[in-house]
């Protein structure tokens, strides 16, 4: 064999040439495992993570340059001179110590015999000089120099010798590198001063005493864990956890870290070694990434496990961890544990080690460990973390939009944020067509990554996918995909999902919630809406998931709005979330009970803006999505719009009209047909008299308590809006009677008829009648906790006070109705009429600014909901207020505004716009203004309250006054005549 440097090499490095101890050379490396090839790799890695522009070793199919330069001596000398130079360009210090120090650790955990490699390098080195030309004097030189040790520093013990050893193979992998060329001048750049032994010797020493100080690791090298580990600065929103971590590793805490995947659990045990070894937080490191079970993962982590079956290692592994606690701080990491206690009893061992220990799992438990729960992000972390992967700038509109978007706990989260982040820079998207594209394709987004594509739901499908879920507990888990995030207890799974509850449900769900499949609270289990995202499947139609919904869609299309058929108020809102929720994401057509069901489950939704902005599309949608409509979905529907109030007079006229001429549908359907549109034609359009007919016709008929305490509720609205305040009294007696006789009607209806019953006779002056019904007002205001109750019989008491007792009280009920709505159902339809009430009590007070803010807050929520009855109501009020201001010229505005909708109303609501006007030009001295407006104002008052009503009589005394003025102004005039 030609002896060449390469050649030497070779023979120095291989199994046959015995310079390692033959114990520590396992059958896997006498069968190929060569130190040549590990020598090869560490090359190759260390020129791949620098940052030197131009990578030397780069991928070439199977093999890389440096492979082929080494092994194979075909090619021209040229080509080999252009890689020396190559080569030369890339050797700096940092280059040459840090492949010194990777030999000398791969030299000492060999256990590697000094003075055999020191003879034996020499030996070859003679022979390498007689036989190969491309060996020149200079290079024998360095290496003789090497061999020998520097005069300047002589030195002794296994530092030096590893030190020498590891700078010897260096100086010899850079000239066999060179392959033929490995004398060109380029490569003397080796032979500087600066690269000497003594030299280079001085600063390892020195980089070693540095680093002498900083936790050293008992594990192998992982690059997952140690690696690829995010920059401080972009390090966001987990610093508490961070210190958290500090804190247990310091103390020896035995804890597991449990989160969902793709929370950053990972990320966090890196940036804890990160510290640990920067602030010396512990003395050495054990970090096992988790696989298959505890003993085959140390058979992989620990060095000196190798070559031990995994019970063996498992044994050795923890022996090595108490040998170096006994006069050291360690700390134990194992990441992404996926076992229960149960399933991988060698996890109990890790208890009894004297060292801190610290898991990352999905678990919510594990048997004789602490628990640290890893929170959600915050929504200010979760925009630093997308911006951050978005790599542009944001304005105040996306900020605000990003907002919005982090508000989806699906969505809010880091993982997530940042593959949503890089799809959007790839595509180049703004915060607006990302937000389009979520809502129009959900998870499906994808996003170029060099040549290829990258899909997010296959990233979501490989974090959780249903083959890691037990058999028996598959099933309770699809359901969980399908529920809305809220804690479900064992009762009312049973009661709405019989089918899927058999066999053993308590159990499967303890087991879903050990595995971190599932949340539990005292309420029952709940699963993360991300974990949800993964797992639901990607084409959900009705027929796919009827065996989950089947109970559910049965039930509530036997149910009518408007009637007490139904179940406990927390449990309808409960299973009509659930549809609806459902009903976001299903495809294709759908049958006429599961329309029914949606449409029952829309109608008991918050009935808010906010809501009908989400509900309005979904039930167009599924109107078109029905094939099998027939009369009694027609009639649900328009039901539904007439409780939205957005419906037109002509839609449910025509549907009375129908069913009055051939009767289609049960009679309850009807009578609530006749409920909605009474309590839509009082509301939306000021149709009085049709109001009336329909609240009439249900009492009249075979309706249930629910149907009949409703019609008596609107029925006194419907009287009172139309000036018939002492019919209202009647119907709100009645309403009152019915309510007390009635106990299926619940307590929250008799204390809406008691509260609107003491309110009429208020404004009819029956103070003594009114006085009466304070007791029980009182006595059920003491003894109730439930916020409905308290609001209804608060806006008695406040009204009561503001009539007759003291104004301050008065507004102190208002104050504390006001605090209950906002807090039970947000700023809605009810906060806002009780904001009119307030500012009307403000304005009682003379506090004029202060009650026209109030009733301008109220008119800015009705004004985009054009509700015709709210707004004139509004404005009316803000009206009176301006005139007791003594500012008749700003009544005017809010008159003008309240003009259209009185107009569109008619009837009672108009002739008191009227009336109102004729006092504000009073105030402003214009009497021919006043005048007009007051005969119009008397026209409609008659009509609608009878010419002896003392509004009425009033009013025809002020017009007889001012036409006797003007008569007498006329005759003051002069004539005209000559």
């Amino acid at each position: 064999m030609k002896l060449s440097l390469k050649n030497l090499y070779k023979l120095l490095m291989s199994n046959d040439f015995p310079i390692y101890s033959e114990s520590v050379i396992s059958e896997k490396e006498r069968k190929g495992q060569t130190a040549l090839r590990f020598w090869q790799h560490q090359l190759v890695d260390e020129f791949r993570t620098q940052t030197y522009g131009r990578m030397i070793w780069r991928n070439s199919g199977k093999r890389n340059r440096y492979t082929s330069h080494l092994c194979n001596r075909s090619g021209e000398l040229k080509c080999y001179q252009e890689y020396a130079r190559e080569l030369a360009a890339e050797i700096n210090e940092n280059v040459l110590i840090g492949q010194i120090s990777r030999f000398a650790m791969f030299l000492h955990e060999k256990d590697y015999k000094h003075d055999i490699l020191i003879r034996r390098i020499h030996e070859m080195m003679q022979m390498c000089t007689l036989d190969d030309p491309c060996i020149s004097p200079e290079i024998t030189a360095q290496i003789e120099e090497g061999l020998t040790g520097s005069p300047v520093i002589q030195r002794s013990g296994i530092q030096w010798n590893l030190f020498q050893a590891a700078y010897l193979l260096t100086i010899m992998s850079f000239y066999a590198a060179a392959g033929e060329a490995m004398d060109d001048p380029a490569l003397t750049v080796l032979r500087e001063k600066a690269y000497a032994m003594d030299s280079v010797w001085e600063i390892y020493t020195k980089q070693k005493e540095e680093h002498s100080h900083k936790a050293v690791f008992l594990t192998n090298h992982f690059r997952i864990l140690q690696d690829n580990i995010l920059p401080r600065h972009r390090f966001f929103g987990r610093e508490e956890e961070l210190y958290d971590l500090k804190e247990m590793a310091s103390v020896g805490s035995k804890c597991i870290l449990s989160g969902i995947g793709g929370q950053g659990k990972t990320e966090l045990l890196r940036q804890l070694i990160r510290q640990c070894r920067e602030e010396q937080i512990v003395d050495a490191l054990a970090v096992v990434p988790y696989e298959t079970g505890l003993a085959e993962s140390f058979q992989r982590s620990f060095p000196d496990c190798k070559g031990h079956n995994a019970e063996e290692a498992l044994n050795l592994g923890l022996y090595l961890l108490r040998k170096e606690a006994k006069d050291k701080r360690i700390l134990l990491l194992i990441d992404n544990v996926t076992s229960r206690m149960e399933d991988d009893p060698d996890l109990e061992k890790l208890l009894s080690l004297p060292c801190g220990v610290l898991i990352t799992t999905r678990h919510s438990v594990l048997e004789g460990f602490e628990t640290y729960k890893i929170p959600s992000l915050s929504i200010p972390t979760g925009t630093l973390i997308f911006r951050d992967n978005y790599g542009k700038m944001l304005s105040a509109d996306d900020r605000e939009l990003l907002k919005l978007l982090l508000r989806d706990e699906t969505i809010c989260h880091p993982l997530t944020l940042r593959l949503m982040a890089r799809s959007a820079r790839s595509r180049n998207w703004s915060l607006q067509e990302l937000k389009d594209h979520l809502e129009n394709d959900g998870v499906s987004l994808s996003w170029h990554d060099g040549d290829s594509m990258v899909y997010l739901s296959r990233i979501y499908h490989q974090l959780y996918n249903y083959p890691q879920i037990p058999d028996e507990c598959r099933r309770l888990a699809e359901l969980f995909t399908l529920l809305p995030r809220a804690s479900y207890g064992i009762a009312f799974l049973k009661k709405w999902f019989p089918d899927l509850c058999i066999g053993r449900p308590e159990e499967n769900l303890k087991v879903l919630a050990e595995k971190g499949w599932l949340d539990q609270d005292p309420d029952g289990y709940s699963m993360h809406p991300f974990i949800a995202q993964c797992l639901r499947k990607r084409v959900i139609t009705e027929k796919k998931i009827e065996p989950v919904l089947c109970y559910i869609r049965g039930e509530l299309q036997k149910m009518i709005p408007g009637t007490f058929d139904i179940p406990n108020d927390s449990e309808l809102d409960r299973i009509c979330g659930i549809v609806r929720y459902v009903s976001e994401f299903m495809i294709g057509s759908v049958s006429r009970e599961w329309f029914h069901a949606l449409v029952y489950a829309l109608y008991w939704a918050d009935n808010t803006p906010q809501v009908q902005s989400r509900t309005f599309p979904l039930l167009e949608k599924y109107e078109k999505r029905c094939a099998e409509k027939d009369d009694y979905s027609w009639i649900s529907v328009v039901i539904l719009r007439c409780h939205w109030l957005t419906v037109e007079p002509e839609q449910y006229i025509s549907a009375l009209n129908s069913q009055q001429e051939s009767r289609t549908i049960p009679e309850s359907l009807y009578l609530s047909l006749c409920l909605h549109a009474g309590y839509c034609a009082v509301f939306q359009h000021g149709n009085y008299s049709l109001g009336e007919k329909l609240l009439r016709e249900v009492l009249d008929g075979p309706s249930d308590p629910g149907q009949k305490i409703s019609a008596y509720f609107n029925l006194v609205h419907c009287c009172h809006a139309a000036g018939k305040s002492r019919e209202a009294l009647h119907w709100a007696e009645q309403g009152n009677k019915f309510a007390h006789t009635h106990p299926e009607c619940g307590e929250m209806e008799l204390c809406k008829l008691l509260s609107l019953l003491c309110q009429i006779n208020c404004i009819l002056q029956r103070k003594e009648e009114a006085e009466a019904l304070l007791p029980e007002l009182h006595n059920r205001f003491t003894d109730t906790d439930d916020p409905d109750l308290r609001y209804y019989l608060l806006s008695a008491l406040s009204y009561y006070e503001s009539n007759y007792g003291s104004l301050d009280k008065a507004l102190k009920y208002s104050e504390e109705t006001l605090k209950i709505i906002e807090q039970l159902r947000g700023k809605g339809l009810d906060y806002y009429v009780c904001l009119g009430g307030h500012g009307l009590i403000l304005k009682d007070l003379k506090r004029f600014d202060e009650a026209l803010v109030c009733l301008d807050e109220a008119l800015e929520y009705y004004r985009p909901l054009n509700q015709s009855y709210w707004i004139q109501n509004l404005c009316h009020n803000a009206t009176v207020t301006c005139m007791d201001a003594k500012e008749p010229q700003k009544a005017l505005v809010y008159l003008d505004e309240s003009y259209a909708p009185a107009a569109e109303l008619g009837g009672y609501p108009l002739a008191v716009c009227h009336y109102s006007y004729s006092d504000a030009y009073a105030q402003l001295g214009d009497r021919e203004k006043e005048s007009f407006h007051l005969r119009e104002a008397i026209l409609g008052l008659e009509a609608q309250l009878g010419a002896d009503n003392p509004c009425c009589v009033k009013a025809r005394e002020r017009l007889a006054e001012l036409e006797e003025h003007n008569a007498l102004m006329k005759k003051a005039e002069p004539s005209a005549e000559i």
